[in-house]
């Protein structure tokens, strides 16, 4: 008995099929690609921009701006459910909920185009072109020393955007993105 139960162990056996290129390696164990988690791997896992800034110039070709846009080009489509951006200055950050356009925003950063402003939860979501690259915005306008939430890490100067506070010139603090 106990050796029947030992091979019945070692098999790779799932009685729910893995989604999503998820493995089967083990008696109901899946082991999922890096977009995906949960028992099946049903689950989108998030993707996230996350990096520090120091007040000053950075170049565009920085650490930052490189990050960015490997995040940018992890944002394939899939049904998202929300968009955090948050940083030092505000450490719960502010979420856009509206699927459809957390969708938009997703794909308009990944194709480098121009999307909105659309309004939801209270702020003017945006993405645009400004000094060569694409950024994204919560002040409805792009290019803009305005105050609120804008990230644009490859603009190769001092104005690479803030959270929660003056898009240029802005103090030193890390900045985060998570697409749910």
């Amino acid at each position: 008995m106990i050796t029947i139960w030992f091979l019945f162990y070692l098999l790779a056996i799932c009685s729910e099929p893995c989604s999503n290129g998820g493995s089967c390696t083990g008696p109901n164990f899946c082991t999922c690609t890096s977009s995906w988690t949960g028992f099946q791997c049903e689950t989108p896992s998030p993707i996230i921009y996350s990096q520090s800034f120091v007040a000053s110039y950075i170049s565009g070709a920085s650490s930052q701006c490189t990050a960015w846009l490997t995040f940018q080009s992890q944002l394939v489509s899939r049904p998202y459910t929300s968009m955090t951006i948050k940083g030092t200055n505000n450490p719960t950050g502010i979420t856009l909920t509206n699927s459809a356009y957390v969708l938009g925003l997703a794909t308009a950063l990944r194709t480098n185009t121009p999307y909105g402003p659309v309004f939801s939860d209270g702020y003017l979501w945006a993405v645009g072109l400004c000094g060569g690259f694409y950024e994204l915005t919560t002040t409805g306008s792009v290019c803009q020393c305005n105050t609120g939430y804008t990230l644009r890490p490859c603009i190769g100067n001092g104005n690479w955007g803030a959270i929660n506070g003056h898009a240029c010139g802005a103090s030193s603090q890390t900045m985060t993105v998570i697409f749910r």
